[in-house]
């Protein structure tokens, strides 16, 4: 009963945290604007300053919505539209300013040039997308057309309509190895598609390596307890051979079957796909060892080399 009880607490707070990355975009946005006025402000030495100060200053309120909106299912966001709105009149006057003689008291840092007159206009470009971009998606936020929230709901769905106890638990995930670059490059490419990765030195590892870098927030469960509990719903047809599969109709041995979305989950691809993608991989061989009495790790460790280890606990 008491595993039930904390699985469900913590399949809310999966839920709690859906929620909140709908905003996940806008509040990196809201941080770029924030940074980008910062720095103009600190360059000017005029009273032409007053205008990235304000836009900082409705950047704070709107971080200090994004931090008062976590565990609710929607978020005030009239400081978030706001700065964006702002954002996106300032940039299209900048853009004008930066081809009249004016652009030297808003842009001291540049010399009035035809050359800065279109670096000036490619910035402001790339803050009207942004802005536009985000108001857009504050638009369909609050009209529940974003794709998240179809997520969500179909995960809510689980959570009500299915008792799935897989053992369920949130911890941070590691990726160790003892080469650094290969470290540092990991981080960099997590960074870049927006995910949050940390380096560290530090780890549970009973032995020395370089550091790993560490993906908060991470699931660890049973996937065959979790399959076994969305089974029941389902039609499973097994010992069935697939032979080809055409758009979307999928022949067998024993007749065809049509589907809208077809998930190939079979390790190794059986079809010809384009760019030969099955004659660029190959097949390895891993090994899993069960051990009793070994040492507790509150995270999830994945070794990258040829010669390294995955490490999970399985209860206690």
């Amino acid at each position: 009963m008491k595993q039930r009880k904390q699985s469900k607490q913590q399949k809310l707070f999966s839920l709690k945290s859906m929620y909140y990355q709908r905003y996940l975009l806008l509040h990196y946005s809201i941080a770029c604007i924030f940074f980008t006025n910062l720095y103009w402000c600190i360059s000017l030495h005029n009273m032409c300053m007053i205008i990235p100060m304000l836009l900082c200053i409705g950047c704070v309120f709107s971080c200090i919505e994004s931090v008062t909106a976590f565990g609710k299912k929607h978020m005030h966001t009239k400081w978030t539209s706001i700065v964006f709105k702002l954002q996106l009149f300032a940039n299209i006057c900048f853009m004008i300013i930066g081809w009249s003689p004016f652009s030297k008291y808003l842009y001291p840092f540049l010399t009035v040039s035809l050359a800065s007159s279109f670096f000036i206009s490619g910035l402001c470009i790339m803050g009207i997308i942004l802005s536009y971009g985000c108001l857009h998606r504050l638009h369909n936020i609050s009209l529940n057309k974003d794709k998240h929230y179809q997520r969500i709901k179909e995960y809510e769905k689980i959570i009500q309509n299915e008792e799935i106890f897989c053992d369920f638990k949130r911890c941070p995930s590691y990726i160790y190895s003892e080469n650094m670059d290969v470290l540092k490059a990991e981080e960099e490419a997590a960074r870049k598609v927006g995910l949050d990765a940390t380096f560290t030195t530090d780890t549970e590892l009973p032995f020395s390596v370089a550091g790993a870098v560490i993906f908060e927030n991470q699931a660890r469960f049973h996937p065959l307890k979790f399959i076994q509990g969305l089974v029941g719903k389902l039609t499973i047809y097994e010992n069935t051979k697939v032979i080809n599969v055409k758009k979307n109709r999928i022949m067998t041995e024993r007749g065809s079957v049509t589907a809208k979305h077809i998930v190939f989950a079979c390790h190794y691809p059986f079809l010809r796909f384009s760019g030969i993608y099955p004659a660029r991989i190959h097949q390895e061989r891993s090994y899993v060892l069960a051990l009793k009495n070994a040492i507790s790790l509150d995270g999830m460790y994945l070794g990258v080399g040829k010669e390294a280890f995955s490490f999970r606990n399985y209860k206690e």
